[in-house]
């Protein structure tokens, strides 16, 4: 028998070998390294159909880290579905890898299968039969958890606690997503600059959820949002692990056996429930920025930006003082996200001074004079933003460009895998049709005035779009480079017109707001911060 990890390989290479081997195996995860719904990866079910040999793997479950979670019902749902989708075995990874056979609790050391034991006999009970009657399934629960805690009464309460907060951390790292992996933990927050860049989980739909950058663009359009807000949607998380975190309390009242595991729960249901407030009140805080970088009610948006994004903080110090006392670390895996941090392993208190530092970042910008001509373009050339990854991710440097003309072959610091975004107003030279002509070597998206121009370096080597412009007037402009890949690097941007050559689109009719300005140098100091 072979076991084929689809870890670094993709299903065309799978459809070429599946013949070659009677008895091969694929094994592939279920929501990458993270449990961050019921559903499963739809592509799971493609690899499946191969040859009906098809075992999911639950991963470490990064986003969980480093609680209890141990609720039935979910656990059954997920493991209903993975089989719909095609699955026939479950390859199931403990809580802590690195701790193994231990976790990073405080106090005297348990193992991992008598800490969460409930965790693995839930996945062991369904994996072997999912379709229970619902009345005597309850009824196991209940008999194993009053074993456990002492009384019936402390385990229906403990059951109830469990069900109520079950999909919180799934739900904050469906909508969220920084990272795939478990040097990503969700409750370890994020900065405003990712958590606006956050697009939520890229295989699953959340809807009737907004995503957040879709929510972002509508503020900043005014347009009418349908559909269920980001902070809509963990308010209705924030209501379930306060009905989670009562249900523990009530239990751990009643519990007569292993009081201090049942004190433990209640304090996981805590943090938990202080990890939720801590976004809701960042995304509060996004969408008064957000609404204030547009110049909308700029007095009254400044004061909620403050209000909440220091609510923020103080969730996070509440967060950090559940945790105390239970928790020798968040995590065991030198971190991504929020920031890569060298300090392994760590604890929520070491990210802390980092949300506090943000935080007076913030105040100190958010005193800056905004009148209208704050936002006007006076500045020449545009603003830029270097990310040290593709797909406009991991803001590394401001990077502004006083023309379009860039050539990085030769550099061999700039990498193989990073991006650019450019941004800012493009002044008209004339009346009439220009040509703007992009040349690069890699896909570029330009939005220019209400123009979208897509350019596919694998189809041509450049791209020209004729515009309407008028004398004089400022047309915002964004330029997105993608470097995906590969050595070297160029891109250049002209314009000719009717009785005017082609020449690169001078710094002269290229101009940035004091707004976007203070953007770029804002985030300067934040990255210097999270280095």
């Amino acid at each position: 028998t072979i076991f084929m990890r689809a870890w670094f390989f993709d299903l065309e290479h799978a459809k070429k070998i599946v013949d070659n081997y009677p008895d091969l195996y694929f094994v592939r995860k279920f929501n990458v390294e993270m449990i961050a719904d019921t559903l499963v990866d739809p592509e799971n079910k493609e690899w499946a159909k191969l040859n009906c040999n098809f075992i999911v793997n639950i991963h470490l479950s990064a986003n969980l880290e480093p609680f209890r979670w141990n609720p039935p019902s979910y656990i059954q749902t997920i493991v209903k579905n993975n089989i719909k989708s095609g699955a026939n075995g479950i390859h199931l990874h403990p809580r802590k890898a690195w701790r193994w056979p231990y976790g990073s609790d405080t106090g005297s050391k348990k193992y991992q299968w008598e800490r969460d034991t409930l965790f693995f006999t839930a996945w062991s009970r369904y994996s072997w039969n999912p379709d229970r009657n619902k009345s005597s399934d309850h009824e196991y629960w209940i008999n194993l958890l009053t074993k456990r805690y002492g009384n019936e009464k402390a385990a229906e309460h403990f059951l109830k606690s469990f069900k109520a907060g079950a999909d919180v951390l799934p739900a904050l790292q469906r909508l969220i997503w920084l990272g795939y992996d478990n040097h990503t933990i969700v409750t370890a927050g994020a900065t405003l600059v990712q958590l606006q860049k956050s697009k939520g989980i890229p295989f699953l739909s959340i809807k009737p959820t907004r995503r957040i950058s879709e929510y972002i663009e509508a503020l900043k359009s005014g347009k009418k949002i349908t559909g269920e807000t980001p902070i809509d949607f963990v308010a209705k998380k924030i209501v379930e692990a306060n009905e989670s975190l009562k249900e523990a309390e009530l239990a751990a009242k009643s519990t007569t056996h292993d009081l201090d595991e049942a004190k433990r729960i209640v304090k996981d249901a805590e943090a938990i429930l202080h990890s939720a407030e801590y976004y809701y009140h960042k995304l509060k805080a996004l969408k008064a920025w957000v609404l204030l970088g547009e110049g909308i009610e700029p007095e009254k948006n400044k004061n909620l930006f403050i209000k909440f994004l220091s609510k923020s903080v103080d969730d996070y110090s509440l967060l950090c003082k559940a945790t105390e006392e239970t928790y020798e670390s968040t995590s065991d895996v030198p971190a991504k996200h929020p920031v890569r941090f060298k300090k392994t392993p760590y604890h929520w208190k070491d990210l802390l001074p980092l949300y506090k530092k943000e935080l007076a970042i913030y105040k100190n910008e958010i005193d800056v004079k905004r009148n209208s001509d704050f936002y006007k373009p006076k500045i020449n050339g545009l603003a830029g933003i270097f990310y040290s990854e593709p797909n406009f991710v991991d803001a590394e440097e401001p990077h502004p460009a006083d023309e379009i003309n860039f050539d990085w072959y030769g550099n061999r610091e700039i990498g193989r895998h990073w991006s650019i975004k450019w941004f800012g107003y493009l002044k008209a030279p004339t009346n009439g049709n220009i040509k703007i002509v992009l040349s690069a070597d890699r896909d570029v998206q330009i939005n220019l005035a209400d123009k979208i121009i897509k350019f596919d370096a694998s189809k041509a080597k450049e791209e020209i779009e004729s515009i309407q412009f008028k004398k004089d007037k400022f047309y915002p402009i964004e330029i997105y480079y993608d470097h995906s890949g590969g050595k070297g690097g160029f891109i250049k941007l002209e314009w000719s017109w009717n009785g005017h050559r082609i020449e690169i689109i001078p710094k002269k009719y290229l101009f940035h707001s004091e707004a976007q300005f203070n953007k770029t140098k804002l985030l300067a100091e934040l990255i210097k911060e999270m280095k």
